[in-house]
């Protein structure tokens, strides 16, 4: 799940979908629930058209007691395919749990970004920028948290109309983005924003992007050894 996860954030979620397919068995129901649903959300962010629906695992995640990390995957799969409602479902499932709504937890501060996140999608960017302002001080750079953190506040900003120094902030984030996720929805912000005032988005990183892609591709575990681009 880990593997998959960073094959994800490295932009390859068809090697996420990969590696889970050759996970094996998990053992026990709630674990091959988890795969299950992870190879959903990988497959989804793959752009598959065969990718399945994620709707159905609500019920069984709740029939065994799943672990905070698949309703995560429930609700982060939901968000990418739109259905927001399902989304802010799985978060209230994953919070009412004993250890849910916690922000020093990892994983209750994943929920407030995809609740920050439906936020903006819904027109609410101060509701966004307040769930924003209870992760920040767990989202400090070197905080994988961090690019996250800045592109939905941007995304904010920009439903806001809020856009004193709107640029400078939205290059910075872009380059300080090592996460190609983060990557993705800051380009998505940056081409709203050039909509906004006629002109061309902002000049990208995206060959430096994939230089980095392309390195950890090789380096992986049995992968030729070879030098990428500097």
């Amino acid at each position: 799940l880990i593997a998959a996860e960073a094959h994800a954030r490295a932009g390859d979620p068809g090697a996420a979908c990969a590696t889970l397919d050759a996970a094996g068995p998990g053992g026990d129901e709630a674990l091959e629930a988890e795969l299950a649903l992870a190879r959903a959300r990988w497959a989804h962010e793959d752009g598959r058209p065969d990718a399945p629906p994620v709707a159905p695992w609500a019920k069984v995640l709740g029939r065994l007691d799943a672990r905070e990390e698949a309703w995560r995957l429930l609700a982060e799969a939901a968000e990418r395919r739109g259905e927001l409602d399902l989304a802010l479902e799985a978060v209230d499932a994953m919070e009412s749990r004993p250890r849910g709504a916690r922000p020093e937890l990892l994983a209750s501060r994943l929920a407030l970004m995809v609740r920050a996140r439906v936020a903006v999608e819904r027109g609410e960017p101060e509701l966004a920028l307040g769930l924003l302002e209870v992760v920040r001080p767990y989202a400090r750079e070197p905080s994988a948290l961090a690019g996250p953190v800045a592109a939905c506040e941007l995304a904010a900003r920009l439903v806001q109309g809020t856009l004193a120094g709107f640029e400078e902030q939205l290059a910075l984030a872009r380059r300080r983005s090592t996460d190609a996720l983060t990557v993705r929805a800051l380009e998505s912000t940056a081409a709203s924003w050039a909509r906004a005032h006629g002109t061309e988005p902002p000049k990208t990183d995206a060959i430096w992007f994939e230089g980095r892609v392309w390195r950890a591709r090789w380096s992986r575990p049995g992968a030729a050894v070879r030098r990428g681009p500097d």
